[in-house]
């Protein structure tokens, strides 16, 4: 019975029996043809490609001191695991997408909290840290209305990333933030560039008012992306003068 060509080429190329050869090139076949369908090539195109591992699977077989088609074997496997690794890490959203999407909610959690005030003791208002943002005096207890993130400015800082796939690290983010508090009726004029009066009697002596900053809000992340999950705590808030690089933080 004659030879099956490719067999011996095989055998002949790589110092291996015949036998060994062609029960390479009949397992081969069948993963030739799957990788052909799968990437639409033809079966020959497959098969070369297959057949760029051979040289490396015969020094792995030297190495380890097996044969040829064990080291063979041990390779495709962990091909295998590794493309399975990928589909499903592909299917699992990015860190990225998770920190956009929670960064939402997250400023939406920021509504009606009352801003940090210094002062003495029975005066100091304890709140969110807006310390950063030139916020004035004369408007007294200051809460957040509504802080409406500009997603496309995000930045991540991924400072450590843990076993079980959890990342840790801080998130800044652009932002229009708008303030309500209360202010002296009589002094509401003298302020009008920078405030809008929403109830301007509130009572006989105070109107409520509101004003807009635009600001940078840092929040420390940290994210588990296969179980979709993320923790956000707000850290502060700075003036928007100096506008975090994209370049120089990894996101």
């Amino acid at each position: 019975m004659s030879k099956n060509p490719q067999a011996k080429r095989l055998a002949e190329s790589f110092d291996i029996s015949y036998s060994e050869a062609l029960g390479v090139v009949r397992d081969e076949s069948e993963l030739a043809e799957e990788m052909a369908d799968h990437e639409n090539i033809s079966i020959r195109a497959a098969m070369e490609k297959l057949a760029a591992d051979y040289p490396m699977v015969k020094a792995r077989a030297i190495q380890e001191g097996v044969s040829f088609r064990t080291a063979l074997d041990r390779v495709r496997d962990e091909q295998a695991r590794q493309r399975r690794f990928s589909s499903a890490a592909a299917s699992f959203p990015t860190v990225e997408d998770l920190l956009r999407k929670a960064l939402v909610g997250a400023c939406d959690d920021l509504t009606d909290q009352p801003v940090h005030r210094d002062g003495d003791d029975n005066y100091e208002v304890h709140g969110l840290d807006f310390d950063g943002v030139h916020l004035p005096d004369y408007v007294e207890e200051l809460e957040v209305d509504v802080a409406t993130p500009d997603l496309d400015t995000m930045v991540w800082d991924g400072a450590e990333e843990y076993e079980g796939d959890t990342h840790v690290g801080t998130v800044k983010v652009h932002a229009e933030v708008s303030f309500y508090g209360f202010m002296y009726r009589a002094d509401t004029y003298a302020h009008e560039e920078e405030i809008t009066v929403i109830v301007p009697d509130w009572n006989e002596r105070t109107s409520q008012v509101s004003l807009r900053r635009q600001v940078i809000l840092e929040f420390n992340a940290t994210v588990i992306p296969g179980a979709e999950s993320v923790e956000l705590e707000f850290v502060s808030a700075m003036t928007d003068e100096f506008p975090p690089d994209p370049y120089s933080i990894g996101v």
